[in-house]
């Protein structure tokens, strides 16, 4: 039997398999990094250091395109540079023509609960600058959305260049793209010097339980509202972003000359390596004589493969929500670890599917209200 109709391409959050950009596993950064960092595995890290855009990683623009609806700016590719080992987003102006920089990780690195993304930072210091380091749905579903960090500077902000924010949207109906229940929620936080001259290390740490601002590794904030978490979490896969956007707030003298830049020395993605008391399992086999494909997603994300034999023909999205592969019909195969429920799944052949060592019915696990995970 087919519950499915296998995809042709791979779904959103299944972009990319175990282990993304130029990150191993056994490498430690000497600054940042999650809070308890032996529960963490380095999955992405940009460093800019050669000298142009690695576009395997990024996209030139917002998610969705090089303009928004809320204000007269556009990224153009000659406001975004790599030089000296960072990323430069710069703004400018010809008239009433606004060219700005940006970049997006969309369809290329995305992630899900069970992640900490981090970037060190200085921002750039103008009146209508508004700098952002950000997260929303690859389906660019809105909201919900996680600001890692923002700075912005209007003439009512007080003292602009020594505060950062950090906010959360989410609808509060939990259906990703419902904004007529819209809900922001945020604080401001204060590192004590003016970040526009001095690097920062921003980070968030998105689990199932919760969701935590920090500035340094010093903690800002942890939101646990159960609504903010569902909503996250319905609208993963995230991918992010790092932009300078203009006049979205405030407004920019345009009589002036704008030399002001906001730079980047570095992006991480980390993964959760929880411990097996706080994590569940799956794992699947063939019921009959030929081998059956799968695919289950959860909702917890932070899903680990049990083996490390190369043979096994099994995979794991990158951001950690999904996974599959192709079981033969044997007596002792691995699985994976998760957290959360799995909430869909997908299969082809005869199929027995276990979890935490319990069997389960297969049929019982598909969401028919979805398009499914893909099977490959």
């Amino acid at each position: 039997m087919n519950r499915r109709q296998t995809l042709g391409v791979l779904g959103a959050g299944a972009v990319g398999l175990l282990g993304i950009g130029r990150a191993q596993e056994s490498e430690r950064p000497s600054e940042g990094g999650p809070p308890d960092p032996e529960k963490w595995t380095l999955a992405f890290e940009d460093t800019f250091d050669g000298g142009t855009l690695d576009t395997d990683n990024w996209e030139i623009g917002w998610g969705w395109g090089r303009n928004t609806s809320i204000s007269e700016a556009r990224i153009v590719d000659e406001n975004v540079t790599v030089r000296d080992g960072r990323l430069v987003l710069s703004g400018g102006h010809d008239g009433s023509e606004v060219s700005t920089g940006g970049v997006n990780t969309k369809n290329k690195v995305t992630f899900g609960p069970g992640s900490y993304l981090e970037a060190k930072i200085r921002f750039a210091d103008r009146e209508g600058f508004h700098n952002a380091f950000w997260s929303k749905p690859n389906s660019e579903a809105w909201p919900p959305e996680i600001d890692v960090v923002e700075q912005w500077h209007d003439e009512d902000s007080p003292a602009p260049t020594r505060q950062s924010h950090h906010h959360l949207h989410y609808p509060t109906s939990a259906e990703p793209g419902d904004d007529d229940t819209h809900e922001n929620i945020g604080v401001r936080y204060e590192p004590g010097d003016d970040i526009t001259e001095n690097f920062h290390v921003y980070g968030a740490e998105w689990r199932s339980d919760h969701v935590t601002h920090y500035v340094d590794r010093e903690r800002v904030r942890r939101w646990t509202d159960e609504t903010m978490l569902e909503s996250m979490a319905n609208g993963a896969p995230f991918y992010m972003m790092v932009n300078l956007h203009i006049n979205s707030i405030g407004s920019a003298d345009m009589d002036e000359e704008w030399t002001e830049v906001m730079e980047v020395e570095w992006v991480r993605l980390w993964r959760t390596t929880l411990s097996q008391t706080d994590r569940r399992y799956f794992w699947a086999r063939s019921s009959g004589e030929e081998p059956a494909k799968f695919a289950f997603r959860t909702d917890g994300g932070a899903i680990e493969l049990d083996t490390e034999d190369p043979s096994v023909d099994y995979w794991v999205s990158q951001d950690g929500t999904t996974a599959g592969g192709t079981a033969p019909r044997a007596s002792s195969l691995p699985g994976f670890w998760f957290e959360g429920e799995v909430v869909d799944f997908a299969y082809e052949g005869p199929i027995e599917v276990f979890i935490d060592n319990e069997h389960r019915d297969p049929d019982s696990l598909v969401d028919d209200t979805t398009a499914g995970p893909p099977l490959m």
